[in-house]
């Protein structure tokens, strides 16, 4: 194996694109809620750091990842030490750079530990928890 494997992390996310498996976030050592971004390539078994700029989401664990159309990468929602977060960020994957879109509607309810499935054009958010694990999200 050949470049910097990421420090050890439960929480993140993943999503294949191409021949690799991108890695955003998740909480380690310490306490340590990452927003950095891993990409390995398993036919080479090579990893490479991807940006982490100011852009980027703040460290979190327990958020999704989608890919769509295979040129961007959502994540939503997730969690630090101390907040939960209902936010969605786009890291174009042609540039690799991050934006945080503007959206319509109602947001869903700041959440961890969900599941999110693109339908069509429709970015569905489902289940999770926040502020403790004993209170759930009920909205869609």
């Amino acid at each position: 194996m050949s470049g910097s494997a990421p420090q050890p992390r439960y929480g993140h996310s993943a999503i294949l694109t191409g021949s690799r498996i991108l890695f955003f976030g998740g909480r380690g050592i310490k306490n340590a809620c990452y927003r950095d971004l891993h990409a390995l390539d398993p036919n080479s078994m090579t990893w490479y750091q991807g940006p982490e700029e100011s852009g980027s989401p703040s460290g979190r664990y327990g958020h999704t990842a989608n890919l769509i159309d295979n040129k961007k990468m959502f994540v939503f929602g997730g969690r630090d030490i101390d907040k939960f977060y209902n936010d969605l960020y786009v890291l174009d994957l042609e540039l690799m750079s991050w934006t945080k879109p503007k959206t319509a509607g109602p947001s869903p309810c700041e959440r961890a530990n969900h599941a999110s499935l693109l339908v069509g054009s429709n970015l569905i958010i489902h289940g999770g928890f926040r502020f403790n694990e004993n209170e759930v999200c009920t909205d869609l």
